[in-house]
C-alpha cells in the first residue's frame, strides 16, 4: 500500500477538499479502502469487484488549522492491511502556502451547460448499455474526465450515466465511490437503452 500524493509535510488550506491518491495490491483482491484522520474514519472507497491492483482517490476536507496524521488501510473483505501514513499541515484561508499539496487533479474547464464526471478509481468498467447485462466496452482510468450526456434508470432500479470521452460513448453506473459529477448535472435528460 502506498500513498502517491500528496507528500507528507505538504500544506493544504482549511475548507479545501484534498484528494489522497492511493495505490494498493493484494493477491486475492481489495474490496475497499478507508482513510482515517486523527484515528477517525474520514472517507471510504469501495470497488465494483475485488481488485488485485487498486488505485483510487479518497477525499478529505479539513475543517480546522493544524498538523494532521492521515492513514489509509486496504481491506480484503474484513481483513485489513498495514496502514500507509502521511502528515499534512492545514493552514488558514489567506495564509501563505509555502509547500502546497502535490498531485491535486485539475478539472477541465466547464461550459455552463456541461455536466462533467471524474473517475475516482482505476480500471472502472464501462458498458455498451445501462446495465451489467450489456457487454463491457472497456475501462476508464483513474482521474479520467468525461462529459455526461444523460441518465437511464434501468429495470433493476440502478441509475446509469451515458458519458463521452475522445474515443466515444459508453455507459457507467452512477456510484459516488466511482465517479464524481460537477457542473450542470441537475437536469440531465432521461435516455432509453438502445
Amino acid at each position: 500500500m502506498q500513498i502517491i500524493a500528496p507528500q507528507s509535510g505538504q500544506q493544504v488550506v482549511v475548507g479545501d477538499a484534498v484528494d489522497i491518491q492511493i495505490a494498493a495490491q493484494d493477491a486475492v483482491g481489495i474490496t475497499f479502502l478507508q482513510l482515517q484522520v486523527a484515528n477517525r474514519v474520514s472517507s471510504t472507497k469501495s470497488f465494483p469487484e475485488p481488485a488485485t491492483q487498486a488505485e483510487a482517490l479518497l477525499r478529505w476536507q479539513p475543517d480546522r488549522r493544524g498538523t494532521f496524521a492521515l492513514s489509509v488501510v486496504a481491506y480484503r473483505d474484513g481483513v485489513a492491511s498495514e496502514p500507509a501514513t502521511l502528515s499534512l499541515e492545514v493552514v488558514g484561508r489567506g495564509e501563505t502556502v509555502t509547500n502546497p499539496a502535490s498531485g491535486q487533479p485539475q478539472a477541465a474547464p466547464l461550459n455552463s451547460t456541461d455536466c462533467r464526471g471524474r473517475v475516482l478509481i482505476d480500471n472502472l468498467r464501462v458498458r455498451t448499455g445501462p446495465g451489467t447485462n450489456y457487454s463491457s466496452s472497456g475501462r476508464y482510468a483513474l482521474n479520467e474526465q468525461v462529459t455526461v450526456l444523460g441518465t437511464n434508470l434501468n429495470p433493476r432500479g440502478e441509475e446509469w450515466l451515458l458519458v463521452r470521452r475522445a474515443s466515444g460513448e459508453a455507459w457507467l453506473i452512477r456510484n459516488t465511490d466511482w465517479v464524481e459529477l460537477s457542473g450542470a448535472c441537475s437536469s440531465l435528460p432521461a435516455l432509453s437503452a438502445n
